[in-house]
């Protein structure tokens, strides 16, 4: 970064938008200068950052060497910024980015953003490693970090990985939500084998809702029918669909095609 000579003093701004659109080695220099300086704002790590995507000549090996500079020179204001890009990662479904860029000062937010990063890449048993991560570190996750890797497991028929962690969450006291149990529910569904559910059945897990307290919605109905339908069950499935219409719940052609596909299946159309 060139300024002409005199009393001009570059700021955190300046230096932004000097790295900005910057290629990987400009932007590292940048970056370097700023440290030295002692000059940045919470918007650095994500300037610098996104001239790593922007870059198709940034490999693992020099992000990795961006994230050393940054252990050596972290500053606590930093953690909002460094926290908007890792979801900036997640955005671009960059799981690579996100687990180089993984830091010791990483908090719960940090964590959290990477297992969604890798759940919606398709990764889901990097979404169990960073939980170990987790706990090695002793950051405590909370239920965004446990939804979503039961949601890459479902998605991928790991339903015993996703009960794992649904009772790992009961035994440490998180508190589950409705996002939980539908992440459950679809990893119980999509890991059926051979014309049955494997696990706890779908009714057990409505009702282990009403006595949580949790209220379910039209994900948790339509995924619960599905169940029904592959398991045979269409007598069930018939009676969540009045209790869909009971409790007023706008019920959509995912759910009336589970229960007629059930009925259909049992023989039971009429």
């Amino acid at each position: 970064l060139d300024l002409p000579d005199g009393d001009l003093t570059p700021t955190a701004v300046t230096f932004n938008c000097s790295m900005a659109g910057q290629r990987w080695p400009l932007a590292l220099q940048t970056f370097g200068a700023m440290c030295r300086l002692r000059c940045s704002n919470e918007a650095t790590p994500t300037t610098v950052i996104s001239s790593f995507h922007a870059d198709d000549a940034a490999n693992m090996e020099k992000m990795q060497a961006w994230q050393a500079a940054l252990c050596r020179t972290w500053l606590p204001d930093w953690m909002k910024g460094y926290n908007a890009a890792l979801s900036l990662c997640e955005t671009w479904r960059r799981w690579d980015l996100a687990i180089a860029l993984l830091h010791p000062m990483a908090d719960v937010v940090s964590f959290s953003s990477v297992i969604s990063t890798c759940e919606k890449a398709g990764r889901w048993q990097l979404t169990l490693l960073i939980l170990d991560m987790m706990r090695c570190q002793k950051v405590r996750a909370n239920n965004f970090s446990y939804n979503a890797a039961m949601s890459a497991c479902g998605k991928h028929s790991a339903w015993s990985k996703a009960l794992e962690l649904f009772e790992e969450m009961i035994r440490f006291q998180i508190q589950e939500d409705v996002v939980s149990y539908n992440a459950l529910l679809e990893a119980l569904v999509e890991g059926q084998t051979d014309g049955r559910l494997e696990g706890p059945s779908v009714a057990l897990l409505l009702t282990s809702m009403t006595e949580a307290l949790v209220l379910p919605n039209l994900v948790t109905y339509s995924t619960a029918l599905m169940g029904f339908e592959k398991d045979g069950r269409w007598e069930e499935g018939l009676h969540l669909l009045r209790l869909m219409r009971m409790k007023l719940i706008e019920l959509d052609i995912i759910s009336y095609n589970s229960a007629m596909s059930a009925c259909k299946v049992a023989s039971q159309w009429q």
